[in-house]
């Protein structure tokens, strides 16, 4: 691990030109074991370039440098998929500075509620706005914040796994949900509220000291969650085995208010994006499935936050009741906050320059902040050839 420690930051240190200061051990996650290995892979000399770009975007603003830094420690240092927070950063940030036409890509835009476009952050009482960046367009200004886009179940497992990794006397082993059909957002989230005084952990650290292969436990919902259970055998290591079936409108369905998560990322009175960055390492659904899968998932989540929930009258405080005892919205109105979604599906892993992003941009008819439509982001179909670059306004299709 401390050659793997110096490794990166020398690659940190040739890049950025300065002194970057590092823990002694870095995080074991799949961005930093390939980064670091002694053979140049297609994703180290992607983000190695990639890491080049920005610095070269940003060299003039010695605050963003920073934060450009300070983003790719937190990677070297983030176990299981906490890295993948960060890291969607960069891809994102690289995506939108490659379009030679806008005016002016700003990262991060944190102000002070009272300095920044009526927000929901001001009216739940936080004292600044955290948004990711601040796009100039031609004659627009656009706000978007940036997640990886995480399996529920894959969500689940690493947060229960670390708990359990902390517990458990057998230290090498490996967890996976089995039999997954449905994640339904809101029992999902249910579920894993109810879980923080639960039993679900303590039984599966039994479980693994016992050396099973294979646990069943009823969820608050009535619903029951199957793990498998392997462990290395002979000194080799180990091989886990799971079942699961994806649809791709029964998964646009289940992952539908997943949106309420980014409530505190919009604004009132300007267009504000979610952009979700997609990656095999931390996205495997979406990868493994075929560009009509892709395309129709998509597509039809995008038709659910724009439309079906725009009709929802629930209050958002009977979800984050803590935030919005004092001044509540609704889930329709939230909804028409959404004025787009981006999504980035990042290749390169496998891809070089003339296929390393391809990205689908999604525009909500029914926004209250500012309708964007296709002519608004046509600027992003002169960019680099390279990226393929979809983009639906439903001016036909709202119903």
């Amino acid at each position: 691990m401390i050659e793997q420690t110096e490794s990166y930051k020398m690659i940190l240190e040739e890049i950025f030109e300065r002194d970057i200061i590092l823990k002694k051990s870095v995080a074991k996650n799949n961005c930093i074991s390939a980064v670091c290995r002694n053979e140049d892979s297609i994703f180290k000399i992607n983000f190695i370039e990639r890491l080049k770009r920005l610095r070269a975007y940003y060299l003039p603003d010695e605050s963003t440098i920073r934060k450009l830094i300070e983003i790719t420690i937190n990677i070297g240092q983030s176990n299981g998929y906490k890295w993948s927070g960060p890291y969607s950063e960069l891809v994102t940030l690289d995506y939108w500075t490659s379009f030679e036409d806008l005016r002016h890509v700003e990262f991060i835009s944190k102000e002070d509620v009272n300095s920044f476009p009526e927000s929901i952050a001001k009216r739940i009482g936080q004292s600044a706005v955290d948004i990711d960046l601040k796009i100039q367009l031609s004659f627009r200004t656009i706000y978007t914040d940036v997640k990886s886009f995480i399996p529920l179940q894959t969500a689940l497992v690493d947060r229960i796994l670390e708990k359990v990794q902390h517990k458990t006397l057998v230290k090498e082993f490996q967890i996976g949900v089995d039999e997954v059909y449905s994640v339904d957002y809101l029992r999902v989230s249910g579920d894993l509220k109810s879980e923080v005084k639960g039993s679900l952990v303590s039984q599966l650290v039994q479980a693994v000291n016992e050396h099973s292969t294979y646990l069943s436990y009823k969820l608050k919902s009535g619903e029951y969650i199957k793990f498998r259970i392997a462990y290395p055998k002979n000194g080799k290591g180990s091989l886990l085995i799971t079942i699961s079936e994806n649809d791709p409108y029964q998964m646009a369905k289940d992952y539908t208010y997943k949106i309420l998560d980014y409530y505190n990322k919009l604004v009132f009175d300007a267009p504000s994006l979610i952009t979700w960055v997609v990656n095999p390492w931390f996205s495997k659904e979406l990868f493994l499935n075929r560009e009509d899968f892709r395309q129709a998932f998509l597509r039809s989540l995008a038709r659910r936050i724009f439309m079906d929930i725009s009709n929802d009258v629930t209050m958002m405080s009977e979800y984050f009741f803590d935030d919005f005892k004092s001044n509540d919205i609704s889930v329709s109105a939230m909804s028409k906050l959404v004025t787009g979604i981006v999504f980035i599906f990042d290749n390169s892993i496998s891809s070089k320059d003339d296929d390393r992003y391809k990205s689908y941009i999604f525009l909500n008819p029914n926004a209250t902040n500012g309708v964007l439509k296709f002519s608004d982001l046509s600027i992003l179909s002169w960019g680099p050839a390279r990226y393929y670059t979809f983009i639906d306004d439903f001016q036909n299709d709202h119903y």
